[in-house]
């Protein structure tokens, strides 16, 4: 595809992190050479309206955006439009794909869904064969705070707002300043579980005890996927599910995911809390947990995005924990390596593969394991020279692999030859 002559739709939504992403790989497009339209999906009309004269005469290359839902949109005559026009439309999924069950069931024919951890492209190819195209785009990082401010776009800052952080990062950056010695940045979900609870009494089948049957299954063996499980259940009550009776009943309860998820991350939080560990916290949802009134834990609450990306520059080590994703990224753990902070994060088969030895640190899903990785983070505390030594190296690889950047050049590549 020759893109040199055409323009490639990027969108910005009400969320301030993907506008984040986008807004860094619209920006790597440009510097490239290629010409980009944004579509603000909060204005629909106005957006709609501005895109028209480009797409009636066929100057739209392609439409790339992260959970969108605009691909959907039919003419008065009921033609997908983008499918009518044979424009190529790039979705990228944030989650596991049974989040998304209605959104890619309307999908035109020219949808390309690029999924950030390997199994769930698994799960499109079985699920979704309305899907032509699905393919691995793992997370990238921000390489840096002022350029995510100013070219997201996704939030009016006042000229005197702006300055404050500028001077603010600029004195971090100038001094080398490292005043966190732990942080996570992510919200516990405990407090939404029982409003996302099914309703079971709508069920013909056992479908509160497959449901309870998964969740402690999983609990204690982790490392399976939640779709495995929950078909290996239903088997075990005798039933026969077809694709279709799995994928439904699977978009119906993300509940499990949410349970299961929130056990895990509350878990290690309180581990290395409990060993002694200084943590900062920056997220929703843990301010009824014991341990927050620890001594070692400062819990700020919840904080914007881009504000986050700050406070990971300030740390010394950053924790991630991942939203049951078994092989795939998160983009903590690059922001963590990009801002000279050591990541520390659940392993799995893909970022075995994508992140160096001795440039992280790993744990398992059980408490065994983080204990240890408690000790492993104190000493490191007491060594900077070798925090130091880990976090330069972790740094020069993200910066050549793994920037939103980079996938946004991955995306140029597939388009050029698509």
């Amino acid at each position: 595809m020759d893109l040199s002559e055409r323009y490639v739709v990027f969108f910005k939504s009400s969320l301030d992190t993907i506008n984040l992403f986008s807004e860094r790989m619209r920006i790597h497009f440009e510097e490239c050479g290629i010409n980009t339209l944004l579509f603000d999906t909060t204005t629909p009309v106005e957006s709609l309206n501005g895109l028209l004269p480009y797409l009636e005469h066929g100057q739209v290359a392609a439409m790339i955006g992260f959970n969108v839902s605009f691909y959907s949109y039919k003419t008065p005559s009921g033609i997908n439009l983008c499918e009518g026009l044979g424009i190529p439309c790039i979705n990228i999924l944030l989650d596991h794909p049974y989040w998304y069950h209605e959104l890619i069931m309307s999908m035109p024919k020219t949808a390309i869904l690029l999924c950030i951890d390997r199994n769930h492209m698994n799960y499109i190819n079985r699920f979704y064969p309305n899907i032509p195209i699905n393919g691995f785009l793992p997370h990238g990082g921000s390489s840096s705070i002022l350029e995510s401010y100013n070219e997201m776009n996704c939030k009016v800052m006042s000229n005197a707002d702006y300055k404050d952080f500028r001077d603010e990062t600029n004195s971090v950056n100038s001094k080398d300043i490292k005043d966190i010695d732990v942080v996570y940045c992510g919200s516990l979900y405990k407090y939404e579980i029982e409003r996302i609870r099914p309703d079971f009494s709508r069920y013909d089948f056992p479908a509160e005890k497959i449901c309870e049957e998964t969740i402690e299954f999983l609990l204690h063996n982790p490392e399976y996927t939640i779709e495995e499980i929950v078909e290996e259940m239903m088997r075990k009550e005798g039933l026969e599910p077809s694709d279709d009776f799995l994928r439904r009943f699977l978009g119906t309860f993300t509940y499990i995911e949410r349970v299961v998820g929130s056990h895990f991350r509350e878990l290690l939080i309180e581990t290395l809390a409990r060993e002694g560990v200084n943590i900062t916290i920056y997220g929703k949802g843990w301010e009824d947990c014991d341990f927050i009134n620890l001594e070692n834990v400062d819990y700020k609450g919840f904080v914007s995005p881009e504000e986050i990306l700050s406070v990971i520059q300030r740390s010394k080590i950053t924790l991630n924990s991942m939203p049951w994703f078994k092989d795939g990224s998160h983009e903590r753990i690059f922001n963590a390596q990009l801002f000279d902070s050591l990541s520390v994060t659940e392993s799995n088969p893909y970022l075995k593969d994508a992140l160096l030895p001795d440039t992280y640190l790993e744990y398992e899903l059980n408490k065994q394991s983080m204990v240890k990785l408690a000790g492993e983070i104190k000493e490191l505390l007491a060594s900077p020279e070798k925090l130091k030594a880990m976090t330069k190296k972790a740094k020069e690889h993200a910066l050549l692999y793994h920037t939103w950047e980079n996938r946004a050049q991955e995306l140029i590549e597939f388009l050029e030859v698509y």
